[in-house]
């Protein structure tokens, strides 16, 4: 096998068990694949009585020096080293042909994981070439001058991120890669091994070029199926689901396979955790059926219903009604989409109000939403007895409800009463759902 050449897992395990371990290997793709792929790698390579002190993991926040020093200090103990970094940003290109390359970081960032969804955004400041100091004053303009695409929301989100780095003493990743074409270029010590990992690669960029030229390179994608003109790409799912219910004792049957396919959501992390509870609902049973699949997945698994929500939120009527046809189209049932527009709406109009009470009836920023609003959120939702919601998310979906009146969201409250009860009476669920989307999307 040679240096440089695209492989696949099995090859790589198959290598190491042959004595004949890369010394570094290169992956991209898919997040959770990739992580998956660098587990199973780690635990061949490293014993596990070694792991503790032989096996370094590293995130975005390590820059390419970083890297390079650990790789080439020598282990605690005699025995195989292994240094991993993921995502390793520094592989990363700046314009993104994949995804944004803020959105992971954004959805970090809103679930609560501030440390790490900071280290990304970090990273791409150090690849930006900002400092932390220049963080909270650089507009769109410098971002784009320095090859990167940003929106309001992006800089939002990199200001709070300064502000928590500040706090948190975090600094930004050095951005330099010569140190680490350096020892690419002399090799990797023997013994030590190097794994990479990046969602997307910069192919023009000098160090990729030459990870790909010193070491092996593993394409982890969830591939897709053509199901026929004008229809939506269904996964290919068997791949993944040897990987994840194969230890499990599970497989799937054939109709299974098919309709989760056709259902299952375009992401690794997310397919996988379906399998999970697929293989938990059928309990001792070693084969996962179809209507298995029909009963856990079809109505829900597969089904975006963020996608509704966020629509709600931005108030795009085409995203919502599209939103609503995709769902029913893959087998949603229409009261439970009603119930999801109904938990956004409430949801916005809680807020709105709230804001009403304090007097704002304008967008702020972050910051200022912070000092102005988001005790009062909190308040209120310990007297209801809810855990306060995330901070940032709680801005945004008090910016979402500005979009609206009160007068609005109160008659589309009135409305979902109306749709329930229509629905339940078996009149078409469908139409009372773009009703509401149409009336979302109505400006007064």
């Amino acid at each position: 096998m040679k240096q440089g050449e695209a492989v696949d897992l099995a090859a790589v395990l198959a290598l190491i068990q042959d004595k004949a371990a890369p010394a570094l290997v290169l992956l991209h793709g898919d997040d959770y694949l990739c992580r998956s792929a660098i587990q199973e790698l780690c635990a061949a390579l490293v014993p596990e009585s070694l792991r503790s002190l032989n096996l370094v993991e590293l995130d975005a926040g390590a820059g390419p020096r970083q890297v390079a020093e650990e790789v080439a200090t020598l282990p605690m103990f005699r025995g195989p080293k292994v240094v991993t970094v993921q995502p390793a940003e520094f592989l990363a290109p700046k314009k993104s042909a994949r995804s944004d390359p803020f959105a992971k970081a954004q959805e970090l960032w809103e679930a609560g994981r501030q440390r790490e969804a900071a280290r990304r955004v970090l990273a791409l400041a150090s690849r930006a070439g900002f400092s932390l100091a220049e963080l909270t004053s650089q507009r769109a303009a410098a971002w784009k001058t320095a090859g990167f695409t940003v929106s309001g929301k992006q800089l939002e989100l990199v200001a709070a991120v300064a502000a928590f780095a500040q706090a948190e003493g975090l600094l930004l990743p050095e951005s330099d890669t010569r140190p680490l074409e350096e020892l690419l270029t002399r090799g990797v010590p023997a013994g030590h091994h190097l794994l990479l990992a990046v969602e997307e690669l910069d192919a023009k960029g000098t160090l990729t070029r030459l990870c790909r030229e010193k070491g092996l390179e593993l394409v982890r994608e969830l591939p897709g199926q053509a199901t026929g003109f004008g229809q939506r790409e269904s996964r290919d799912v068997r791949g993944l689901a040897l990987e994840v219910l194969g230890p499990l004792g599970k497989t799937l049957a054939p109709e299974a396979e098919r309709l989760l396919a056709s259902a299952a959501p375009a992401d690794a992390r997310a397919l996988a955790s379906e399998l999970v509870k697929l293989a938990a609902y059928v309990g001792d049973s070693k084969t996962i059926s179809a209507d298995a699949v029909r009963e856990l997945v079809a109505a829900g698994a597969g089904a975006d219903l963020f996608a509704l929500s966020n629509a709600v939120e931005a108030r795009d009527k085409a995203a919502l009604i599209g939103a609503i046809d995709e769902e029913l189209g893959r087998g949603a049932v229409p009261l439970q989409l009603l119930g999801s527009l109904a938990a956004a709406v409430r949801g916005l109009l809680a807020a709105r109000a709230r804001l009403a009470q304090l007097g704002i009836e304008r967008r702020l920023s972050f910051p200022e939403f912070e000092r102005k609003a988001a005790p009062a959120f909190a308040e209120a939702d310990k007297q209801a007895g809810r855990k306060p919601g995330h901070p940032f998310r709680t801005y945004k979906r008090a910016e979402a409800a500005l979009g609206y009146s009160l007068r609005e969201l109160s008659d589309a409250v009135v409305e979902l009463a109306r749709a329930d009860a229509g629905i339940k009476r078996g009149m078409d669920g469908r139409l009372w759902l773009v009703r509401i989307a149409l009336r979302l999307g109505i400006r007064s």
